[in-house]
């Protein structure tokens, strides 16, 4: 079978699906796909990546270390990532409650953005959540705490001081002293981490049949 052109090729291989499985159904283009097949796809491909990423650990003592890090880092913050979300919850529950009647939200309740999300950040509670986080990042406009109550205005401003103090010099202190422990800690252990990632790639082999030269 001779095929000149993709139109050639998928006309094929329907007719070869077609004769040994009737009831098949061929996928030309990823858009054809399920959500489900490509949500699968998309966390297969980011995990062979992460795969990838730890076996870097068997090049050198550096790498190993680096990647030792990266991972014990994000060990030791998850409490840190609990308490950052919860100050992130509270003050967004806090503007919602101040500025929603004057901002007008999308017809769902938790979207995270609205009809108009510059003019009107805080009109749905996922809205606020994605507000907060953009005020976290440094990406805000002072526009966003207008409100026709002069006493509400003056309110939702304190508010965002001090969610800032909290976010960019209590937060941000706690997260650089985190992070220094841990690569300290990793620091410790990379040494050894590589050794015997190595070995166990030994092992492996040698259970394989394989004959692994290692240096």
């Amino acid at each position: 079978l001779l095929v000149t052109d993709g139109q050639q090729l998928s006309q094929a291989t329907k007719e070869i699906s077609n004769s040994t499985h009737p009831n098949a159904t061929i996928i030309e283009s990823p858009r054809d796909a399920p959500t489900v097949v490509v949500g699968a796809v998309a966390v297969g491909s980011g995990l062979l990546w992460v795969k990838a990423l730890l076996a870097l650990k068997l090049l050198s003592p550096a790498f190993a270390l680096y990647v030792i890090s990266f991972f014990q880092i994000i060990s030791d913050i998850r409490a840190f990532l609990l308490i950052l979300l919860i100050i992130i919850s509270t003050f967004a529950s806090v503007f919602f409650a101040l500025l929603s009647a004057e901002q007008e939200g999308d017809e769902d309740y938790w979207t995270f953005t609205t009809f108009d999300d510059e003019a009107a950040p805080f009109g749905t509670p996922g809205g606020s959540l994605f507000a907060l986080f953009r005020m976290m990042v440094g990406n805000f406009r002072i526009e966003w705490f207008d409100s026709e109550s002069e006493l509400v205005r003056e309110i939702s401003i304190a508010l965002f001081v001090v969610y800032m103090v909290i976010v960019f010099v209590i937060a941000i202190n706690v997260l650089i002293a985190v992070v220094s422990d841990s690569y300290d800690y990793a620091m410790t252990r990379a040494h050894k981490i590589f050794l015997l990632t190595r070995l166990e790639l030994v092992a492996e082999g040698d259970l394989l049949g394989l004959h692994c030269n290692v240096t």
